[in-house]
């Protein structure tokens, strides 16, 4: 699923790990502490290769626990209704995160990276080399455990891209009169900098 993304015998992509590191302030200080790893005000969870955020969620409920008793010591600032205060204290705030979800996404993002990173290239190599490369479509497997294919879209003759040949076609003579305006809203002083 996160395996290398290889095209063409390429690695365009090889991811090994992603760690999410959650910090808390300090509530005697209202401070971070980035250099502190004390449990109560750190944790460190993993997406991949493995997803175990045990620690995160334990820290982000703790969060939500204490935001919630601030929230009622506002309520109580400002004279509100004790029903409403004990409605706030009989809350249980739980945050529940699909963190097998957010890999999931990993995983499509991983894919599109690569496929960007083959098609720079792609255009790269064929404006600096290739003047004659055809239409065709060709789909390569992403390598690794993934079940993903990366369509990659060839250039046109022309140096543009299929998707452009896919642009609604203006003559060469409402080409020649549109520039022709453009000259002269520019010249009178009317055109607009954003629409220039």
């Amino acid at each position: 699923m996160y395996g290398p993304v290889v095209v063409g015998g390429h690695t365009w992509l090889k991811l090994k790990a992603v760690r999410i590191t959650f910090f808390s302030k300090d509530e005697a200080s209202g401070k971070f502490h980035f250099n502190l790893r004390d449990p109560a005000h750190y944790a460190e969870g993993t997406l991949i290769p493995d997803v175990d955020m045990t620690n995160v969620d334990r820290l982000l409920n703790t969060s939500a626990v204490n935001l919630k008793a601030e929230i009622i010591t506002i309520m109580e600032g400002f004279g509100l209704e004790q029903s409403m205060i004990d409605k706030a204290r009989n809350s249980k705030p739980e945050l529940l995160l699909n963190w097998s979800a957010a890999a999931m996404q990993m995983s499509s993002t991983i894919c599109n990276t690569a496929y960007f990173c083959y098609f720079n290239w792609f255009i790269y190599k064929y404006n600096n080399k290739c003047k004659g490369a055809t239409t065709a479509h060709t789909s390569t497997e992403v390598s690794g455990e993934s079940s993903q294919t990366i369509t990659l879209v060839a250039p046109l003759a022309s140096g543009s891209t299929e998707r452009d040949s896919k642009k609604p076609k203006v003559s060469k003579e409402k080409e020649a009169k549109n520039a022709g305006l453009r000259k002269k809203k520019k010249m009178s002083g009317k055109a607009k900098p954003w629409a220039t």
